[in-house]
C-alpha cells in the first residue's frame, strides 16, 4: 500500500467516527424517530459509502500485512453490515424483512466478537494499535449481544426501556474504534520511505473531495432535522406538562392488580343531572395527546361540553397494533367502564381518537371493543384489515398524509378499503404531499369536531 492510500484511509476512518458519532448522538437524543428524518435516507446512504470505503482500505492493509483471520472475520462482519443495511432499509421503506431483522443483528454481533478476536489473540495484535481496537470491540459487541438476548426474554417495559438506553450508550462507544485504526496507519505512513511516499499522492483526491462534500452537506442536515426533532419533542412534553395542570390526575387499579395512569377534566360548567359524552384522547408518548390539548381549550370547553379521558402511554409501552410493543388496551377498557359508575358519561357518545402511536391505537380500540365507541378518529395509523368487520356502529374519520414515513399511508388506505368491503362507510381524509405531521390540518378541518359530537350510538 501507498501513502496515498494510507491517507485515504486516514481520511475515511475519520469520516466514519464522526458519521457515527453523529447517529449515534441522534439517537440518543430522540430514539427511533432519526429513522424518520427527512435527510435520513441521504445521511444512511454516505455514512454506508464511507464507512465502506474505509473498510476496503482496512481489509486491503489486514491482506498485504498477513493478518489473514483479521482479514476474513473483517469481511464477514462488512458482509454482515450491508445485509443489515439492506433489511434496515427495506423495514423502514416498505416494512417488509422485519422478522429476520434481529436474527441479522445477532449475526453481526457474533461476526464482530469474532473480528474483535483476532485483534486481540492473532498475529495482527503486533500491532500496538489494532489490539485495544480489539477489544473495544469485544467489550461493546459482548455488551449488545447480551442486552438483546436478554429483551428477547423479558417481557416487562421499563426493563426493556432501560435496556434501551443502556444500548444507546454503548453504541455511542462503538464510534470511537476507528481512532485506533487511524493511529494505526499513521504509524503504517511513518515507517514508509520517501520514494514510496510520493507514489499516487492523487489517486483519491477527487474520491475524497466528492466524499467530503457529501458529507458535509448531508451532515449538516442530519444535525439540524435532529435538533428539531428533539427541540419539538421537548415542546410537545411541555404543552402536556401545561396541560395536566387543568385535569384531574387520576390512577385506575385493574382486575388483575395492575395500575394505569390517566388524566379525566370535566365538562365546564358542570351539571350534575346532565349526561355528557367523553373523548379519550390516546397520548403518542407519555400525555401527549394532540386531541386533548385542543379540546381543553377554554373555547371548545364552551362549544363541545365534554369529559376529556387522557390514559398515561408509559416509555416501551402502546395501545395495540404497534409490532413488538406491549399492549395496556384492557386497563383503558376497565377504567372506561369504571367510569361510568363514577361519572356523568352518555355510554352512547364515547369518542375515540390519536395520533401516530394513538392513531394505532384507536384503529385497535374499535375493533377490540367496538361496543364502546360511537366514532373514532384515527390520524396516521394503522390497523388490522382482517378486523375491519368488527367495526360495528362506531363512525369513522380517518386522515393520513400521502408522503408520511413514519407510518406508511397504506397503513390508514387498507383499513378503509375493508371496512368499505365490509359494507361500512367510513369518511377518510389524505393530505396530498404531506407527510407524518399533518395533526394542524387535521384539527383546522372547520367539520371535524361538529361531525364527532354529532355521534351517537344505536
Amino acid at each position: 500500500m501507498n501513502k496515498s492510500e494510507y491517507s485515504f484511509g486516514i481520511f475515511a476512518m475519520i469520516l466514519t467516527l464522526i458519521t457515527g458519532f453523529l447517529y449515534a448522538g441522534a439517537y440518543i437524543g430522540i430514539g427511533a424517530q432519526v429513522f424518520f428524518l427527512d435527510v435520513y435516507g441521504y445521511y444512511f446512504l454516505i455514512s454506508n459509502i464511507i464507512y465502506f470505503a474505509g473498510t476496503a482500505i482496512l481489509a486491503k492493509h489486514f491482506y498485504q500485512k498477513g493478518y489473514k483471520s483479521a482479514f476474513y472475520t473483517l469481511l464477514l462482519t462488512a458482509v454482515s453490515t450491508l445485509v443489515q443495511m439492506i433489511v434496515l432499509y427495506k423495514m423502514l421503506s416498505d416494512r417488509s424483512l422485519a422478522s429476520i431483522y434481529f436474527t441479522i443483528v445477532i449475526f453481526l454481533l457474533c461476526s464482530s466478537l469474532a473480528f474483535g478476536g483476532t485483534l486481540v489473540f492473532s498475529k495482527a495484535s503486533r500491532q500496538k494499535w489494532l489490539k485495544p481496537a480489539g477489544i473495544l470491540i469485544l467489550i461493546s459487541s459482548s455488551l449488545l449481544l447480551f442486552i438483546s438476548l436478554i429483551a428477547l426474554r423479558i417481557q416487562e417495559s421499563s426493563t426493556l426501556y432501560m435496556l434501551d438506553q443502556v444500548s444507546r450508550w454503548v453504541s455511542l462507544s462503538t464510534t470511537l474504534i476507528p481512532i485506533f485504526f487511524v493511529l494505526a496507519f499513521q504509524e503504517e505512513l511513518k515507517s514508509m520511505n520517501e520514494v514510496a511516499s510520493k507514489i499516487a499522492d492523487n489517486r483519491y483526491v477527487i474520491f475524497k473531495f466528492l466524499l467530503f462534500v457529501a458529507f458535509v452537506a448531508s451532515g449538516f442536515l442530519f444535525v439540524k432535522d435532529s435538533y428539531m426533532s428533539h427541540y419539538w419533542q421537548g415542546k410537545n412534553q411541555e404543552r402536556a406538562e401545561q396541560m395536566k395542570a387543568l385535569f384531574e390526575e387520576k390512577t385506575f387499579v385493574g382486575s388483575k392488580g395492575d395500575s394505569l395512569n390517566y388524566l379525566l377534566l370535566k365538562p365546564l360548567d358542570f351539571d350534575s343531572t346532565k349526561q355528557y359524552p367523553v373523548v379519550i384522547s390516546l397520548p403518542y408518548a407519555g400525555y401527549e395527546a394532540s386531541a386533548a390539548l385542543i379540546l381543553s381549550e377554554n373555547v371548545n370547553r364552551i362549544k363541545y361540553p365534554s369529559y376529556i379521558f387522557v390514559p398515561f402511554c408509559p416509555d416501551g409501552e402502546g395501545w395495540g397494533g404497534v409490532p413488538n410493543t406491549p399492549v395496556i388496551d384492557r386497563l383503558v377498557f376497565e377504567a372506561l367502564e369504571g367510569l361510568d359508575h363514577e361519572e356523568n358519561i352518555d355510554p352512547k357518545r364515547r369518542y375515540i381518537t390519536g395520533v401516530s402511536r394513538g392513531g394505532y391505537g384507536t384503529w385497535h380500540f374499535i375493533t377490540e371493543r367496538p361496543d364502546l365507541f360511537a366514532a373514532a378518529i384515527p390520524v396516521c395509523g394503522e390497523g388490522e384489515p382482517k378486523l375491519a368487520s368488527q367495526i360495528n356502529d362506531v363512525t369513522v374519520w380517518a386522515f393520513h398524509g400521502e408522503k408520511d414515513k413514519n407510518v406508511p399511508v397504506s397503513g390508514s388506505r387498507e383499513m378503509i378499503a375493508a371496512m368499505e368491503a365490509a359494507g361500512k362507510s367510513p369518511k377518510y381524509t389524505e393530505y396530498e404531499n404531506e407527510m407524518h405531521n399533518i395533526w394542524n390540518l387535521v384539527s383546522d378541518e372547520p367539520e371535524l369536531w361538529p361531525w364527532l359530537f354529532s355521534q351517537r350510538k344505536e
